[in-house]
């Protein structure tokens, strides 16, 4: 049935064949997943690996064409609907007709199995809401990606950044402290330097008037001794 699904609609944009050919590797690594939110989940990586991310251009990802058939086929309605009409649709472009009465030789079969227009209308809007729901998932695992992959990295160089501003700041404040510290020891320096000299000056005067005036008392002895024996 999936065949003769992917035969009534037509891929209308050309993937890269590179791209294709990669895709199919991928899909081959990959076994097949039930679960919904899985196949949701595998049609995102399947976008972040077949496509460029150019904003100029965009291509049908073949991945994700088959996927959205595939729920298209799961949720098949009983009897004659849109499929059915697609289908005789298609079979009716051999013939040499136009577009307009291929329609019409169309819905005259199905109206012989008691299909209406308005039965055929509902059942567009029932697979129309299928691949809405298709959308909606893909959409969920999409932003569950970008929060994932994204948001959290935002966050992250978001706190990082805060603490480089705030390691920065204890820099300068550290920075700033080294030279009061620098600028305090080279105060003190000089500070010992010249209260050594005065201390040394005032060492070599009293050493100075100190012998001075042991010198005149050794005199003033020596002449004792000398003139009052």
């Amino acid at each position: 049935m999936f065949k003769n699904l992917k035969s009534l609609f037509i891929v209308e944009e050309e993937t890269d064949k590179n791209t294709e050919k990669e895709a199919k590797k991928d899909v081959e690594k990959n076994t097949t997943v039930e679960n919904n939110k899985n196949v949701v989940v595998q049609k995102v990586d399947a976008t972040a690996s077949t496509h460029s991310y150019s904003t100029s251009t965009h291509n049908i990802d073949q991945r994700i064409w088959d996927s959205l058939l595939k729920a298209l086929e799961k949720n098949n309605l009983e009897g004659f609907d849109y499929l059915e009409f697609k289908n005789s649709l298609v079979a009716l472009q051999a013939m040499p007709m136009d577009e307009a009465t291929r329609f019409k030789s169309a819905f005259a079969t199905a109206s012989t199995m008691g299909v209406t227009l308005e039965k055929l209308t509902q059942s567009v809007e029932h697979y129309k809401n299928v691949l809405k729901k298709e959308k909606a998932d893909f959409d969920e695992a999409l932003k569950m990606k970008i929060d994932e992959n994204v948001v959290t990295k935002e966050k992250l160089i978001s706190q990082l950044q805060e603490e480089i501003n705030k390691k920065n700041q204890l820099i300068k404040t550290l920075t700033d402290e080294i030279e009061a510290h620098k600028n305090e020891m080279i105060q003190a320096q000089a500070h010992i330097n010249e209260v050594t000299q005065k201390i040394e000056l005032t060492k070599n005067n009293f050493e100075y008037t100190f012998n001075a005036l042991m010198s005149q008392i050794n005199d003033d002895l020596n002449k004792m001794n000398t003139y009052l024996k």
